[in-house]
């Protein structure tokens, strides 16, 4: 379909990161109070919450790339991989006995079996 002379497509506004803190949702005067607030209540939360959570999003992160990963390889491979990962930790956690309290029941039932750490 032919423009009659004169006529142009209206021309669409770049939206960059500089764009949004310059001329954005920030250049209304109204939201700023709220990005200062913001900007404030974060300054007041504890240093080791912010990093325990990174550390959180960082291994949800990893988790997804594994899974991904995981369902492209071969099933026996991950079937193995998984199994002697379940038996090398349950064998650290008998014979060191430090074991989440909720899993003592099977480590108790277990730890007659294999060797424990000495004790002095």
């Amino acid at each position: 379909m032919d423009r009659p002379a004169g006529l142009t497509a209206p021309r669409r506004s770049r939206r960059t990161i500089g764009s949004f803190f310059l001329g954005g949702a920030l250049a209304c005067h109204s939201m700023l109070p709220f990005a200062v607030n913001l900007a404030h209540k974060m300054s007041q939360i504890p240093r080791q919450n912010l990093i325990n959570l990174g550390l959180g999003v960082m291994v949800l992160v990893v988790v997804v790339v594994l899974i991904k990963f995981a369902s492209r390889i071969n099933k026996f491979l991950l079937f193995t991989v998984i199994l002697v990962t379940v038996v090398v930790v349950t064998l650290t956690w008998v014979y060191e006995r430090n074991e989440p309290k909720f899993l003592s029941p099977v480590i108790d039932f277990l730890a007659p079996m294999f060797p424990s750490r000495p004790k002095y």
